[in-house]
């Protein structure tokens, strides 16, 4: 099938995914936008941070107590502003919090990445906690410019340096991995999957290798083939591939990606795309109307599936694992067909390693 007649003759569904409500504390809708960000992930993200915070704070010592004597809601500009807290918060995360497990770095310590997450989420709500105006806030919380040249600013690029400094050497003195990177998953192992979808032969397993296969020729994020809209999509007639305009959910903005002819049937995505679209029915979404009444265009997305999943990065990795010799536990329906791949623990995040 051309690939130009597989972009014109494409169907598609539309899931509606309503708009989110974000509510305040006391449950009333937040009609507001703010300058920092609101969403869900966040404010859970925040309240695992503040009662990580409570936990270091519990744990001071007699002299140390005067550095944070009440809860963080209770904590004044005084507090916030003091560099001996935040110096005694890096100390605390680097050198003497331990996690209840190891997980799989095999360290009860806490991994660089999360170290430097919570140690820059904490200046981060100290900034937005205390008055703008006061003019030791706005000296102090100068610091958060990290190309300034300025002493607060230097002062806290040290403290991080330092905190890198001692995870590094503790880390290497233990064996401990400082990468955290997923296992990854290359084409020829993507190959191999497809072929085993393909030998499983439903509906289902037609939509999952078309996924799996255009994920890695695309080198996009989960969420982001999800909301990849066929009307975007472009042949090039120079290099005989389709392009598609990838949403990048992190900084919001729009990336070219490619999807092309594979070396052999199984890592081809135009025939993956074909598979999906003759085994799958979509049926159109109609009578959508917009706030002032008027029909909205019903875009087709590349993959439906994913539109209607609670979370796309974690489907994916469902659907590798489905498929894998060793993840037995997901969906019986593909235990006659599971493989052998490089990746000992094949995850959504291993599909674009490195990129």
């Amino acid at each position: 099938l051309a690939a130009e007649n597989m972009l014109a003759k494409s169907g598609g569904s539309r899931v509606h995914r309503p708009h989110v409500v974000e509510r305040d504390e006391d449950g009333e809708e937040i009609r507001q936008m703010g300058a920092s960000g609101s969403s869900h992930s966040w404010r859970a993200s925040k309240t695992n941070h503040l009662r990580l915070f409570e936990v270091f704070r519990l744990q001071l010592t007699a002299k140390e107590k005067p550095l944070a004597p009440c809860a963080w809601a209770n904590l004044t500009e005084a507090h916030l502003c003091n560099r001996e807290l935040y110096m005694t918060w890096a100390f605390w995360l680097s050198r003497i919090y331990e996690k209840p497990s190891k997980g799989k770095s095999g360290d009860l310590h806490l991994s660089y990445g999360s170290v430097m997450a919570y140690f820059n989420s904490l200046v981060a709500l100290a900034d937005a906690k205390v008055n703008p105006k006061s003019d030791r806030a706005r000296l102090f919380l100068m610091c958060r410019n990290f190309k300034g040249s300025w002493e607060e600013a230097k002062w806290l690029q040290g403290v991080k340096d330092q905190m890198h400094r001692h995870i590094f050497q503790r880390c290497t003195m233990n064996n401990i991995p400082m990468d955290m990177s997923a296992d990854p998953v290359y084409p020829e192992d993507g190959a191999v999957m497809c072929r085993a979808l393909a030998l499983e032969g439903s509906a289902e397993a037609a939509d999952r290798k078309m996924i799996v296969c255009s994920v890695i020729q695309g080198g996009c994020r989960a969420g982001e083939l999800a909301f990849i809209l066929v009307e975007d999509m472009r042949w090039d007639p120079h290099f005989k591939v389709v392009e598609a305009k990838s949403p990048m959910v992190k900084v919001s903005k729009n990336k070219i990606i490619s999807f092309m002819a594979g070396i052999n049937r199984h890592w081809c995505w135009f025939r993956q795309w074909a598979d999906s679209m003759v085994m799958n029915k979509r049926a159109q979404f109609a009578g959508e109307l917009d706030e002032e009444g008027n029909p909205i265009p019903n875009p087709h997305f590349l993959s439906p599936s994913l539109q209607s999943a609670q979370d796309s990065g974690t489907k994916i990795t469902a659907i590798v694992r489905d498929v894998c010799v060793g993840e037995e536990g997901g969906s019986k329906r593909y235990d006659k067909v599971r493989v052998k791949i490089s990746a000992q623990r094949p995850s959504t995040s291993g599909l674009r390693h490195g990129a």
